[in-house]
């Protein structure tokens, strides 16, 4: 597992919960690690290996990161390559969620599916956050 997130606060805190979580990871025989994944330089794709699956949470809130994020998951989806990716999204306005379904195509990914979390969480969903299931096309 390869956790991220911008910020040296939100670095130390990830960083102190794979600590926290290292008995359980051992005894299920996985490993955690902290990288900071910067969109605009990514690092060298084959250092990571395969990804089974990439998630993540709230990261295209403006139109200005989805461009950068795509070319996040297309960095992920290349070299050793990737499974499968889980988006999570409150909508916050609709340009970005329109410009991330009509650009997700055209980076090569098909979205798979899309569902309200109230959908999958009941009560504890919210109507303005969805969950995205992606696959590589061809996958």
């Amino acid at each position: 597992v390869v956790l991220s997130d911008l910020g040296e606060l939100q670095a130390e805190a990830t960083k102190a919960h794979i600590a926290m979580n290292q008995p359980a990871l051992g005894s299920a025989r996985g490993a955690a690690s902290y990288a900071t994944l910067d969109w605009d330089r990514l690092p060298d794709r084959a250092s990571f290996g395969y990804f089974d699956v990439v998630f993540a949470g709230d990261v295209i809130w403006h139109e200005t990161l989805v461009e950068p994020f795509l070319k996040a998951l297309s960095w992920a989806a290349s070299g050793p390559g990737l499974g499968e990716a889980v988006l999570s999204h409150k909508v916050r306005d609709k340009e970005s969620v329109d410009l991330f379904e009509k650009m997700a195509a055209s980076c090569g990914f098909v979205i798979a599916s899309k569902v309200s979390s109230e959908e999958v969480l009941g009560e504890d969903g919210h109507s303005s956050v969805f969950l995205y299931h992606l696959r590589k096309l061809g996958k």
